[in-house]
């Protein structure tokens, strides 16, 4: 075979022996090639070429994670921030109706509710005064004003008509100061420690005690003088009310005060002090005969001094009271 223009597609014996002896000469080319080996380094930066890959894939799957796990928390926090959007939305609608509701009701009972529970207070503090003077005194107070009564009763007589009166005014002044003396009276150390810790202040349990035991006597001392009363007094219904009820009033107003202030002790040896003069000078004081007496000129005016005294024991008493409140 001379040349790729002599080939006619056929091969002949010649062309055969041809190919086997270049198939033996290349062949023996092949055999002599050799490959080197590897270093021990080029082994290990192999590995670590590997190795390098493999922490490089092993990042890479990390970073996809944690942004796949990323983004599911987002959407789970927008997820409930919006179920908690709504959720607060309706309870707030729901609120806003109840409350709605409830200023309805309570715009209708409120009325109600605060006169049933300023009533309700009132009767707990009297109940609690009441227990607090005590049942003996309540029923010796009746016993004194009864004897009272009677003595007024016993002294009228044609000849001295203003005696029931008298005796009927020094009576009851001495039965009240004798039951604000018992009402105010030293109490034992958890008595006082008790009355201190109530739901009441001192002051309201003080008022409330002093109203009850006044206004008991006063109860149980109307009827009374309506029966002793006589027409012989020489002075009208009126005039005989007021004659009784106003002394009684302002004595009660000053042994309050003055227990108050002073004590039970030193005011009631003060106030026994000058009842008894008043009693002694009531016959030969001009001015004390006013006291029973409605034809003296000092009627009227004994009885105006009263009030206004016991006004004004009242007044400095608040004014006192208010200042120690605001120290507190």
């Amino acid at each position: 075979m001379n040349g790729a223009d002599d080939w006619d597609g056929r091969y002949t014996a010649a062309d055969d022996e041809q190919l086997l002896k270049l198939e033996a000469q290349w062949r023996t080319r092949f055999e002599r090639v050799t490959v080197p080996e590897p270093s021990r380094q080029d082994t290990f930066r192999l590995i670590e070429v590997i190795k390098e890959i493999g922490r490089l894939e092993s990042q890479r799957e990390a970073e996809r994670q944690e942004q796949a796990q990323e983004q599911y928390q987002e959407q789970a926090q927008e997820q409930a921030q919006e179920q908690a959007q709504e959720q607060a939305q309706e309870q707030a609608q729901e609120q806003a109706q109840e409350q709605a509701k409830e200023q309805v009701v309570n715009a209708a009972s409120e009325p109600a509710e605060s006169a049933e529970g300023f009533i309700l207070r009132i009767v707990s503090l009297l109940r609690s005064q009441w227990n607090f003077y005590g049942i003996r005194s309540w029923l010796l107070t009746c016993i004194a004003v009864g004897a009272t009564g009677y003595m007024a009763y016993n002294g009228y007589s044609e000849w001295n008509t203003s005696g029931g009166l008298h005796l009927w005014i020094f009576g009851l002044t001495l039965v009240i100061i004798g039951g604000i003396a018992a009402a105010f009276r030293p109490r034992d150390e958890g008595t006082m420690i008790l009355q201190q810790l109530g739901k009441y202040s001192l002051l309201e349990q003080t008022l409330t005690r002093f109203l009850l035991v006044t206004c008991f006597q006063l109860v149980i001392a109307l009827p009374l003088s309506l029966l002793l009363y006589k027409e012989a007094f020489g002075m009208p219904l009126t005039a005989f009310l007021y004659g009784w009820i106003v002394p009684v009033l302002a004595v009660a107003v000053c042994a309050f005060v003055l227990n108050q202030w002073l004590g039970m002790w030193p005011s009631a040896v003060f106030l026994l002090t000058v009842w008894s003069l008043s009693l002694a000078g009531s016959e030969d004081i001009e001015w004390l005969q006013g006291l029973a007496d409605m034809s003296s000129p000092y009627f009227m005016r004994i009885r105006a001094v009263m009030l206004a005294t016991a006004a004004c024991l009242l007044i400095l008493y608040a004014l006192r009271q208010r200042q120690w409140s605001v120290k507190q």
